[in-house]
């Protein structure tokens, strides 16, 4: 029997966790690691995490000083003794057989990365998040990384990597900084390295809505930094990958509109401002790149990026228009 290791990272999340964790110990595959990251939270997450080691020796603490998700994602991932990973946050929990069913494609079909559709709780109302894997089976390279790109399946978490591809993903040279929106970076290093993904209709994952959520922390500056690292990573990848046309310019569209964010923040870095204008100078001085974006559906982010390279505050007028208007 396979080993699964469930990587979960904590921080400050005393009100979720033993939901978490119940859902964890209920699996109905029964070979699996569970490694709790506490990342130096201030509440009290790390007692809560070790009473269930009392519970269940299946249940290893990772005790550690606040470095962020990623960070503490490798910690785990350097503990793990399974052949294959689940990421799983703190808040959120899973159906009581998501492990048994990706497993269970992974191995009939050997595959190292299966993947499957999300629930999603906010006010304690349950729905299915839209299903984006629409068709049980094998999904190829490309298509999986169309995906991964429009932004509808960039989470790590609810998927089964094997340990050695998620190893060999995590190479890429910009991964020493990348916070938030690692995820996409990673996963599009992920498919950088299979021929082919197993996609499941079913769920297997609950993604907690909440209000505090880092997603919906705007305007401030941890923020504007980590979007300048995801643009860096983005920007790497291109550069190290051989792309066909129409992944390049998918990806090309995340990193610019990303750009296009971090340009408009007030609270940036003068040096990483500056690097982030480079791309868009480099941008605009590939004629071909550029028509390409002018002449199709994404001219409104060409031009959104123009005016953002040469005037900063002409960027956000137009950013709030656009708001106003879609």
């Amino acid at each position: 029997m396979e080993k699964v290791s469930i990587i979960i990272p904590v921080y400050n999340v005393e009100e979720y966790l033993p939901r978490c964790l119940e859902s964890c110990i209920a699996q109905t595959y029964r070979n699996i690691e569970i490694l709790v990251v506490n990342d130096g939270s201030k509440d009290q997450s790390l007692q809560i995490i070790q009473s269930f080691q009392e519970k269940d020796p299946r249940v290893i603490l990772i005790d550690k000083e606040n470095q962020g998700l990623y960070r503490a994602r490798i910690s785990g991932v350097q503990k793990a003794s399974g052949r294959f990973l689940f990421f799983l946050d703190g808040d959120d929990y899973l159906p009581s057989d998501a492990v048994e069913c990706l497993l269970d494609k992974a191995v009939l079909h050997s595959m190292d990365l299966v993947v499957a559709n999300f629930y999603k709780e906010e006010n304690g109302v349950v729905t299915p998040i839209p299903s984006f894997f629409h068709e049980e089976g094998v999904l190829e390279r490309e298509e999986f990384q169309k995906l991964i790109i429009d932004n509808t399946g960039d989470s790590l978490c609810g998927k089964l990597i094997s340990k050695t591809l998620y190893d060999t993903a995590i190479q890429c040279p910009s991964f020493t900084n990348v916070t938030l929106g690692e995820d996409q970076v990673i996963m599009l290093q992920l498919c950088n390295n299979i021929s082919s993904a197993y996609c499941c209709c079913g769920y297997s994952y609950y993604y907690v809505q909440r209000s505090s959520s880092i997603m919906h922390e705007r305007n401030n500056r941890k923020l504007a930094e980590q979007n300048y690292y995801y643009i860096v990573g983005l920007f790497d990848m291109m550069d190290v990958n051989d792309y066909k046309a129409e992944i390049y310019y998918r990806i090309l569209y995340r990193a610019l509109s990303a750009c296009c964010l971090y340009l408009r923040s007030s609270l940036l870095n003068e040096d990483k401002t500056n690097r982030v204008r480079g791309y868009v100078r480099d941008f605009y001085l590939n004629d071909k790149i550029v028509r390409r974006f002018v002449l199709d559906k994404n001219r409104l982010v060409a031009v959104m990026l123009y005016i953002g390279y040469f005037s900063p505050r002409l960027a956000k007028g137009l950013s709030r228009m656009r708001r106003l208007f879609s």
